[in-house]
């Protein structure tokens, strides 16, 4: 029996012309199809890079597109960190946005010169908003803020005072733009003979006080206010809110403030509640929503905050995450955040209090930022305010100081300021956090010699069963302890971080900043490259892959 098989043809080579007759027949179809224009613009390297899970890419997406107002302050507050605009001498800062921003955007406005080119470079209103469309929305966020000082029913209290000698004129047109959108304070001192207000430092210092809280001070009167000072600026902001969670002591725990450097002891606290985490591409956001320390019948001081907490994945990306390039990454993680659902989790954070102050060191969170501009860019960059007021014998006026004021205090409480009336709980009366599995006390030296009291402080099920069984158990098997059982937290904040306390309604950023230890180290110690040895300590931050938290 035999199988048929069927021979197949060839088919004919078509010939050349024939080939390039069907090509152009292809291109004619082709250019006829209607084509799509590709956008111009490229898209940001945290949509472009590959996901390694579904959870990071649910990370980048959001169900709507990033508020301009958000990314704008973003913009002003990683370009403020700069340290020729906000110098500070280690990477940890305090840095009230909001506040900063309305006193820049009046100043802008009525600017002229060299004035008017530094606030441009510094705020580039320009490259986020049309003009008509800025005015509306700088009038729609910033007019709500009423609270000027400090008292128990405030949830945020912002100062933003302009200090005018009785010699300087305003203009019509300067008052009516500090009233109406930025409820800008405008107070008239009376001046000494030389035309400034020297001697009335002490005035100056208790509307400092009344508005920031009182351990902001100046510890030489002659710094805050000098003879030739003609126009002065006071902005800060102060924040009061609570935990919306459980917190627990801890104990003292080691805080890596980088690789090599050794680890200092610092105090830590748990906090247990709901959180949203996100993971990006180089680090990973936190969001925990805050709620009034004192009750209010005002339904506009509700609960709009939320504390966010960025970490980078490396301990040494913490001033490349600060960068002024990142800024519209940290403000999609902030947008990312605040839109996903909150899930249970558990957070270990340190106690901070910054700025850091001593016995010393007398003047706390007052920064004179004119003095950082004109050392960093030019003495004359803030010394025209044509537009503003009159000038003084053929003299423009000028803006003589800036200080901004800001303090952060995050405890088991919640968030607080230097200064602030609120009670401090201590580290002892906090409530311990139960753990299972915990370590098994020790036996005493009365007990070791019998080996059946022993099961209770070995690890194996076996040896427990040889000890019930009568069976003799060698002593050095019998005096074996367990393994502590180490406390799980869903993130643990023991390396530098960024912060961000953010107005959930109105889209703004109260204060921003860094953290990185105490005492911390300069910028200039994160730029020194690792060794090997240095580089196989791990610290505890850094998430281990494979493992994976509850909340993420």
């Amino acid at each position: 029996m035999g199988f048929c098989t069927a021979i197949r043809k060839k088919r004919p080579k078509p010939s050349r012309n024939s080939r390039i007759a069907k090509r152009s027949k292809r291109r004619s179809q082709s250019s006829e199809k209607p084509t799509t224009s590709k956008p111009k613009h490229k898209d940001p390297p945290i949509f472009t890079r590959k996901f390694k899970d579904k959870d990071q890419f649910l990370a980048t997406t959001t169900p709507k597109p990033i508020s301009r107002w958000l990314l704008w302050h973003m913009y002003v507050t990683h370009q403020s960190f700069n340290d020729e605009i906000f110098r500070t001498r280690t990477i940890n800062k305090v840095f009230a946005p909001l506040a900063f921003l309305t006193h820049c955007v009046m100043l802008w406005h009525f600017s002229d010169g060299t004035t008017r080119k530094f606030l441009s470079k510094l705020l580039r209103v320009e490259g986020f908003y049309a003009i008509k469309s800025f005015e509306e929305d700088f009038q729609r966020y910033t007019s709500k803020f009423i609270y000027n000082e400090v008292s128990n029913d405030n949830m945020i209290s912002m100062c933003n005072k302009l200090f005018i000698t009785d010699k300087l004129v305003l203009k019509d047109g300067f008052k009516a733009a500090t009233k109406a959108p930025a409820n800008i304070q405008i107070l008239t001192m009376e001046s000494d003979k030389t035309g400034g207000f020297n001697q009335l430092h002490e005035a100056v210092l208790k509307e400092l006080r009344k508005a920031c809280g009182s351990k902001f001070a100046v510890g030489n009167p002659e710094k805050l206010v000098r003879a030739e000072t003609k126009m002065l600026s006071i902005v800060g902001t102060c924040v009061r809110a609570a935990f919306d969670g459980e917190t627990f002591k801890f104990k003292k725990a080691k805080f890596m403030c980088y690789y090599g450097v050794r680890q200092l002891e610092h105090p830590f606290f748990i906090v247990n509640g709901k959180f949203s985490h996100a993971v990006f591409s180089g680090f990973e956001a936190w969001s925990m929503p805050l709620t009034q320390r004192s009750p209010c019948d005002d339904p506009s001081k509700g609960s709009t905050l939320s504390l966010v907490l960025v970490r980078p994945e490396n301990l040494g990306d913490i001033l490349e995450l600060e960068h002024m390039d990142n800024f519209d990454r940290i403000a999609k993680a902030i947008q990312v955040v605040s839109h996903r659902e909150p899930k249970r989790g558990s957070l270990l954070l340190p106690f901070i209090d910054l700025p850091y102050h001593s016995e010393q060191h007398v003047t706390y969170g007052v920064t004179d930022l004119t003095v950082n501009w004109r050392s960093g860019f030019t003495p004359s960059v803030v010394s025209n305010l044509s537009k503003a007021a009159e000038p003084v014998s053929n003299i423009p006026p000028g803006l003589d100081k800036l200080f901004h004021c800001a303090s952060i205090r995050i405890d088991a409480s919640g968030i607080t300021y230097q200064g602030s009336n609120d009670p401090v709980p201590e580290e002892s009366n906090l409530p311990e956090l139960s753990v299972e599995n915990s370590l098994k006390l020790k036996p005493s030296k009365s007990t070791r010699h019998d080996p059946h009291s022993l099961s209770a402080t070995t690890r194996s099920k076996r040896i427990q069963r040889m000890a019930s069984e009568n069976a003799i158990l060698p002593e050095g098997i019998a005096r074996k302890q367990r393994r502590e059982k180490l406390q799980h937290f869903n993130g643990r904040f023991d390396s530098p971080f960024l912060f961000y306390v953010v107005d959930l309604r109105r889209s703004g950023i109260l204060l921003s900043g860094c953290y990185g230890g105490r005492p911390a180290l300069a910028a200039s110690d994160f730029r020194k490259p690792a060794n090997n040895i240095q580089l196989k300590h791990v610290p505890n931050s850094v998430k281990q892959k494979g493992k994976r938290c509850g909340v993420c």
